[in-house]
């Protein structure tokens, strides 16, 4: 006979589980058989005598010999239990046991093997030796600031995420600012104010209007780098929408330029100067230097006093590109342009019309090294005043001890149309108005149509001062039939030549 015992916790019953085996084997179970036919189970935390009475044992009651009904006794079931009695056998009370330290070997395992579940047991999960990473929600970090309305003055923030509580301001003042995002979420508005940035490093301003502001949009004052403006609308901007104060005198070092400054998908309506920056190249050298200005995917539309739309008075590796102006300097008539630079870079894929002045007007020179000038892949159309583009170095700029030539300037696959319409006419538009620039000078595979005569270029330099390396491929059609698919997309009809659209 072999004797299980199964045992809860200390304060739950004490379980005898008897089952007919053959001869009990102290080895296998800890028995103690005293006087008198009972056992004594010894357990851990727990001993217990239980009474055998062996002939009393009837084999029906313990199922020896019986085939196991697999719908009540799967073989994981738990083995028929016999509660131990309250009492000793004598009717006394049990007197209270100590625990008995169990015995070192283990229980033999039955030689028999147990068959499998007869439904399938998803095994455990391996323990985890690294608990997982929390997972942070998609608003950690983002700090609300703002009541709705007055002023929204801020200073001193770093590695800083602002969520802007919507409503109507007055304008913002904030300084000291690193690596700091503030969005408004399209649901701000600034109305008769605007922004004051002082001390900006890689800070980005986005999703929020200004509206109706008699004088600027946004002051950029003292150190900007990685300055980000973005997704922005300037409606009825009284005076230059954007003015870069910084002007500290180039020595070579980080700290005495910009880096980096952004106009990305702002759209302006309305409003005089677009951007306006307070370099200059000087005896002295160069003031105001801004390395790495972009400004791209932005409109600018519905100004009839704009004037020049960007004014770069010192960039280095600047880029415009992806922009659309459409109507505007219809109340100016001064010589002006729509992106005024100063300096090297590459302007593409914009497309102006109806306007006055140039697009372009690039004075170009080299700075902190060697740059040129590239215009490719735009689309000029119908100006009352001016060619498209103008290349040139004037005389105030050739004339100071800082100035550096460029390297070249290439001006190619554009396409330009209808120009110069207004009068009285001084002079025809065409596609390049060229002055000296001491350097050499490409006009190739560009596009031209409409204009009162067939040529490309007015050409007002001096000989020996620019040199016109390549003027090619250039074709001239009197009617925008023959030379663009249509008005609005100006793809070009001749392959290879022109704007892609």
């Amino acid at each position: 006979m072999k004797i299980h015992f199964k045992h809860v916790s200390k304060l739950t019953p004490i379980f005898v589980v008897l089952t007919l085996t053959g001869s009990c084997k102290k080895d296998q179970f800890p028995v103690v058989p005293p006087a008198g036919g009972d056992v004594t189970i010894l357990h851990p935390d727990t001993v217990a005598t239980v009474p055998v009475i062996r002939d009393s044992i009837k084999k029906d009651s313990l199922n020896i010999g019986k085939q196991p009904d697999t719908a009540k006794n799967n073989p994981f079931d738990p083995p028929v239990v016999v509660k131990p009695p309250a009492t000793s056998p004598t009717g006394k009370p049990s007197p209270p046991t100590k625990p008995v330290t169990p015995p070192t070997k283990p229980v033999t395992p039955p030689a028999k093997p147990v068959p499998p579940p007869t439904k399938p047991v998803t095994p455990p999960l391996p323990p985890m030796t690294t608990p997982p990473p929390p997972v942070t929600p998609p608003t950690s970090g983002i700090d609300m600031v703002g009541t709705g309305s007055g002023a929204l003055i801020l200073n001193g923030l770093t590695n800083k995420k602002l969520t802007i509580k919507p409503g109507t301001y007055t304008y913002f003042e904030f300084k000291n600012f690193k690596n700091v995002t503030v969005d408004g979420s399209h649901n701000v508005k600034i109305v008769g104010g605007g922004v004051h940035l002082t001390n900006m490093s890689g800070v980005t301003l986005m999703n929020f209007d200004i509206l109706n502001s008699p004088y600027r949009a946004v002051d950029v004052y003292d150190v900007a780098n990685d300055l980000i403006l973005k997704n922005l609308t300037m409606t009825n901007i009284g005076d230059v929408c954007m003015v870069f104060h910084a002007d500290k005198p180039y020595n070579g070092q980080p700290s005495s330029y910009s880096n980096n400054i952004q106009l990305l998908n702002i759209v302006a309506d309305n409003i005089s100067t677009f951007f306006g920056g307070n370099g200059s190249v000087t005896n002295n050298g160069f003031t105001g230097l801004i390395k790495n200005f972009k400004m791209s995917s932005c409109t600018i539309k519905n100004s009839p006093g704009l004037s020049d739309g960007v004014f770069l008075g010192c960039a280095e590796d600047y880029e415009i590109s992806n922009n659309r102006i459409n109507n505007v300097n219809s109340k100016q008539g001064n010589h002006n342009g729509i992106f005024h630079l100063q300096g090297n870079g590459k302007i593409f894929n914009n497309t102006c019309t109806n306007h006055q002045g140039n697009m372009v007007r690039a004075w170009m020179c080299s700075i902190t090294k060697p740059g040129s000038v590239e215009i490719y892949n735009n689309v000029v159309w119908n100006s009352t005043r001016y060619g498209a583009f103008e290349l040139q170095v004037p005389p105030s700029l050739k004339a100071t001890r800082a100035f550096k030539p460029g390297i070249t300037a290439k001006v190619y696959n554009n396409t330009v149309g209808q120009l110069n319409t207004g009068m009285p006419k001084y002079f025809e538009g065409r596609l390049l108005d060229l002055y000296d620039v001491y350097t050499s000078v490409q006009v190739y595979n560009n596009l031209l149509f409409n204009n009162r005569d067939n040529k490309i270029l007015n050409q007002m330099s001096s000989a020996g001062l620019t040199t016109l390396i390549k003027n090619s491929n250039n074709v001239y059609k009197a009617n925008a039939s023959d030379a663009v698919a249509d008005l609005r997309t100006f793809r070009s009809l001749i392959p290879g030549v022109g704007a892609s659209r």
